[in-house]
């Protein structure tokens, strides 16, 4: 008799333990990433170009943007400036003042995807933005 209960004790804390290592496990799951968005924190919409994400701009409702691009051999893979609404385009401007691009929209089979000027009719889904995350992009 006295084995038995010692089997009972050993069972209840084994399963115990178990539980609180899923509650710990699941816990450590759930905490918010610790990385800083290199695109910065400030209020605004980030599109992204490409698939996994080779590509990305964040327009801040400051007026300021950040652009990422996914290069291994590019001297400056984040660049910054500011941005203006010129009739329906975006057109986003290096901090040297000269314009780094212009975004124009197009509708894509019913989402809404600025492209960069010239690049309208490019392949999609690699020639067009998408807002990061929409499940717009998940379509194709």
């Amino acid at each position: 008799m006295g084995q038995a209960r010692s089997l009972k004790r050993i069972a209840a804390w084994s399963a115990l333990s178990l539980i609180v290592l899923v509650a710990c496990v699941w816990l450590w799951s759930m905490r918010g990433p610790s990385v800083d968005d290199p695109l910065g924190a400030e209020p605004g919409q980030t599109w992204v170009k490409g698939r996994g994400y080779a590509h990305a701009v964040r327009l801040m409702d400051s007026g300021r943007y950040a652009m990422q691009v996914q290069c291994d051999i590019c001297a400056e893979p984040i660049q910054s400036g500011t941005w203006t609404r010129q009739d329906h385009a975006f057109v986003l401007r290096h901090a040297s003042g000269s314009i780094a691009m212009e975004l124009v929209p197009i509708r894509v089979m019913g989402c809404d995807a600025p492209a960069r000027r010239g690049e309208q009719h490019a392949r999609v889904p690699d020639g067009v933005y998408f807002k990061q995350d929409d499940g717009c992009a998940d379509a194709f």
